[in-house]
């Protein structure tokens, strides 16, 4: 038995690329190849040892999914696993130059980070951003609100369980702040080069029973960039140069309050409140290869923001929990630009979303380590939305309209969990209905229907080696639709078409990792793939001045790839991790015409980190000197993109009084391909981002 268990690698790595869809049979026969030998080793343990009391939960316990793995003893970089989730703890050189939330997870292993704040999850977007484990209504604006300090792990779900998996929801980000205590306090101030000043602070306070954490932050941003392209011309025949410059300036202000009522052992409240605005001004001037052809674009944006989200936990004795949750959340956008040079215009957009919610979530304890669990959800989203006016140079040109509409989604959910021996296995199954109404017209509606199943596996054969599996799959059909039948809906919920007689759409996702170490270093490989298929869309046709749709086939899409991470100890002052990903990608689009094209993509990403730190007597940090990087490399249907980035820092500490510590740090930052972030609390910091001038950052900490 041992010996085909051996040859398991060698399996997986052939079906991955040979026949991606046929790999997940292969994974559940080494489980099943896993529990024989499981099996029959207990076995002769009986027949040769007398009987073992077992140690493990007793009837009547609730074990949490956090709960059901030993105890692990957590290093900075080091990550820890449950059924569904990765939690990566912040290792301390990257809280004390990271500046902002963004810049951490873009460190973190299978998340990337966009210069606009589009969070993807292993290749795919669609995430939901949680603090303390409630959402937020506003993702990139809290990553760059937070500090980095602030920050104390980050919690990844790849594979959501059936409580959580809905919609597109591709997977879930959760940043768990510090707990600093009552009566600490944090400020940190700071300018860099092109006069961007950053101010944040972090206030703890209140009773035992009643912390409160305030984080407000301001920014005051002055930026200047300089864009050469090279462009063809088609009517001359030749390339020439294209020199844009930009300036944006604006203000931003955001504050996030976070607030825990503990009122006894069995019933706790946690609210998580958050407000900001930003109010940005941009002027441009571009100058094509014709001169006549340079225009000057002026312009302003405001965007607010708000959101209340609570969590009330009611624990029933030792046996059951029910968890009662709300949130409102609304986003204000408005914008216009005004271009003169060759022609004249101004563009007016105002955007609104208005989302609430509330949930109730029950966990029951059933004995000998099961569990059952199950909730309720309903959930409102209005959309509202107004443009445009134009003014072209010639001819004078206006439209304004109104778009909108609610979304009504209605959830229920149901999931087992055991644990068997070395076994810990978790099934579920959602249900969820989608309704559309359009604001024009209320009476008008379309309903999709869905239902999510979902298992996750875990296989423990000792303390130092685990095998996960976890599958999930989603399905959306019509059900009913009183709009016009040959109309398409594309949402961040779902994408199909008004007939309800059209096929269902559907995803699902797998993914299998196995931990181990080798000569005390912890190793973790992961292979995943997630498959979306929408049977029909409608694209129109244009044909004699006149518009018309049809049915044509939707993109078929599918991912897969592989990841191996590494973390360990050289010894007492160093330690490191790195972590490397692998994936593919293709999709099947049907265009404008009866031909299909496909295209397909591939990446690759490798980062790591090297700390070296050394502590006195009280263990306290006096030196920190770390080192890390991250290298990423693709193509996109045979556009190859690549961005390296290389950090290195030192950081001293003195700690001068029982609430008084002094603290200086150095640190420089080398990246290509996309912009980051210059400012870092509590250092001196150098950037540079490719060709650009380089920027110097200064700032300030002051704890108290």
């Amino acid at each position: 038995m041992p010996g085909r268990l051996d040859r398991a690698p060698d399996l997986v790595a052939a079906h991955l690329y040979r026949r991606p869809y046929a790999l997940w049979p292969t994974l559940f026969g080494v489980l099943v190849l896993a529990f024989a030998e499981q099996a029959s080793a207990q076995s002769a343990q009986d027949q040769s040892a007398p009987p073992i009391a077992s140690v493990g939960p007793k009837d009547g316990e609730v074990e949490q999914a956090g709960e059901t793995d030993p105890p692990l003893i957590v290093v900075e970089g080091h990550r820890e696993r449950d059924l569904a989730t990765v939690t990566y703890t912040v290792p301390g050189d990257l809280r004390s130059q990271a500046s902002s939330a963004r810049e951490v997870l873009s460190r973190v292993p299978f998340v990337e980070v966009s210069d606009d704040g589009r969070v993807t999850l292993l290749g795919r977007g669609g995430v939901v951003l949680r603090v303390n484990g409630k959402d937020v209504s506003d993702p990139s604006a809290i990553l760059e609100a937070l500090r980095g300090g602030a920050i104390a792990k980050v919690e990844v779900t790849a594979n959501p369980s059936a409580r959580e998996s809905a919609g597109n929801n591709a997977g879930i980000i959760n940043i768990i702040l510090k707990d600093r205590g009552a009566g600490s306090y944090t400020i940190s101030a700071g300018i860099d080069s092109t006069g961007t000043m950053r101010a944040s602070g972090n206030a703890a306070f209140g009773a035992a029973r009643l912390p409160i954490t305030i984080l407000p932050s301001v920014t005051r941003m002055r930026d200047k960039s300089v864009v050469q392209n090279r462009v063809f011309l088609p009517e001359l025949g030749e390339v020439r140069s294209e020199r844009s410059e930009s300036r944006v300036s604006g203000t931003s202000a955001s504050l996030t309050m976070d607030v825990n009522a503990k009122f006894s052992d069995s019933v706790d409240l946690s609210t998580l409140a958050s407000l900001g605005h930003t109010v940005n001004q941009k002027s441009a001037v571009i100058v094509a290869p014709v001169e006549a052809e340079s225009r000057r674009e002026q312009g302003d944006s405001q965007y607010t923001f708000a959101s209340l989200n609570s969590n009330l936990r009611i624990n029933v004795g030792d046996i059951s929990e029910f968890t009662i949750s709300g949130l409102l959340s609304v986003n204000d956008t408005a914008s216009h630009l005004i271009s003169f040079g060759t022609g004249n215009s101004m563009l007016a957009v105002e955007n609104s979303t208005k989302i609430s919610s509330v949930s109730i979530d029950n966990q029951t304890s059933i004995g000998g380590g099961k569990r059952l669990d199950f909730g309720l959800k309903r959930e409102t989203t209005r959309v509202r939305e107004r443009q445009l006016q134009d003014f072209l140079a010639d001819d004078w040109f206006e439209e304004s309209a109104l778009f909108g509409g609610n979304w009504v989604s209605n959830a229920a959910y149901t999931q087992f969990q055991a644990k068997i021996e070395k076994f810990n296995l978790q099934l579920g199954m959602r249900w969820e209905e989608r309704r559309f109404e359009r604001q024009d017209a209320q009476s008008d509606r379309s309903v999709f229907d869905g239902l999510f199943p979902s298992l996750h596996l875990t296989y423990r054969p000792s303390k130092l080696e685990v095998m996960r599996l976890s599958l999930t799959r989603k399905a959306f059909w019509p059900s009913a639709n009183d709009l016009f039948p040959a109309q398409r809906y594309s949402d961040f919920f779902t994408s199909s078409v008004g007939n309800p007689n059209l096929l269902l759409q559907t995803e699902w996702s797998a993914q299998f990792e196995v931990e181990t170490q080798i000569a005390k270093q912890k190793v973790n490989l992961l292979i995943f793939q997630r498959y979306r298929k929408n049977p029909y869309v409608l694209v129109p046709s244009f044909e004699d001045n006149f518009v018309a749709f049809r049915i044509a086939n939707s993109d078929n899409y599918a991912t897969t790839g592989i990841s191996v991470s590494m973390s360990g100890s050289l010894n007492r002052a160093f330690s490191y991790d790195f972590n490397s990903i692998f994936s593919r990608s293709g999709d099947f689009i049907g265009g404008f015409n009866e031909a299909a094209r496909r295209s397909g993509s591939s990446r690759f990403s490798f980062s790591g980190s090297l700390l070296y730190k050394r502590s006195n007597l009280d263990g306290i940090d006096i030196e920190n000197f770390s080192m890390s990087g991250k290298f990423s490399a693709g193509q996109d249907n045979g556009l190859l993109q690549i961005s390296p980035s290389f950090s290195v820092g030192f950081d001293w500490k003195r700690k001068i009084t029982e609430t008084l510590t002094l603290g200086f740090g150095v640190s420089g930052l080398r990246l290509i391909g996309r912009p980051t972030s210059t400012f870092s609390s509590g250092n001196i910091r150098y950037t540079q981002i490719n060709d650009r001038p380089p920027t110097l950052s200064l700032s300030l900490d002051k704890a108290f």
